[in-house]
């Protein structure tokens, strides 16, 4: 009988990976339609009974039912969503979250997906780097949060395989390599432990980088740090 391969190993590993990446990053949104499903059918569970009353004397159909009690859901999420943009209303959601929902697994997972799709402000995440913290040329995969406007951005650093948890760095622009790939390609590496990775870090600003990765060293100066506490 034939050993596998390594090849076969390093597929079999790849597909693995690949699988639990996507499961990772679907289960909140599976999560959030349930939980949309359930919402819904207990919104037609209360108004049935009105619906049996109203039959008896009108010809509704199950679609405009079903209709109706979507709108009613909605009409409850706007009044909540307006509730909570108040001062009385964040101060009562910041206690049950910090109390309640944040204990909830994916929670803080699911949160941020939302606030990633409904934000109107520029989105952070969506520039993905290489950043060499520590000045070896080992360089790791970042995501630029914030520009501070004196030449420094705010880079997160996602740990593997979960990117919750990770690093805050303030870094130079200039010493950053920005990649041309999305952020979910970009995160999809990070929780596959570096699967995958050949297939989105290329292109001139990688192939630039690799030539140079041993020749250029940048080093932190006094300078450098002066010109971070200047006002």
């Amino acid at each position: 009988m034939k050993k596998p391969t390594n090849n076969k190993v390093n597929y079999k590993s790849y597909i693995l990976s690949k699988i639990l990446s996507g499961f990772i990053f679907a289960l909140p949104l599976i999560i959030i339609l349930l939980l949309f499903i359930f919402l819904f059918r207990l919104v037609v569970g209360v108004i049935t009974p009105f619906s049996q009353t109203l039959t008896d004397t009108v010809n509704i159909n199950v679609w405009i039912l079903n209709l109706f009690a979507l709108l009613i859901l909605v009409g409850l999420f706007l009044l909540i969503g307006v509730f909570v943009s108040t001062a009385r209303g964040q101060k009562f959601f910041l206690s049950i979250e910090n109390n309640i929902f944040s204990s909830i697994p994916l929670y803080n997972t699911i949160k941020n997906i939302i606030n990633q799709f409904t934000s109107v402000e520029d989105k952070p995440f969506e520039e993905v780097v290489l950043i060499d913290v520590y000045h070896t040329n080992s360089h790791m995969v970042g995501f630029i949060v914030e520009r501070m406007g004196n030449g420094f951005c705010i880079v997160y650093v996602p740990t593997a395989p979960n990117p919750t948890n990770g690093f805050v760095y303030h870094a130079r622009e200039d010493d950053l390599i920005k990649i041309n790939t999305s952020t979910d390609k970009a995160m999809a590496t990070v929780i596959g432990i570096g699967a995958g990775s050949k297939a989105i870090f290329k292109g001139k600003a990688y192939e630039e980088f690799v030539k140079d990765a041993f020749e250029k060293k940048p080093v932190v100066t006094p300078n450098t740090i002066n010109e971070i506490t200047e006002e």
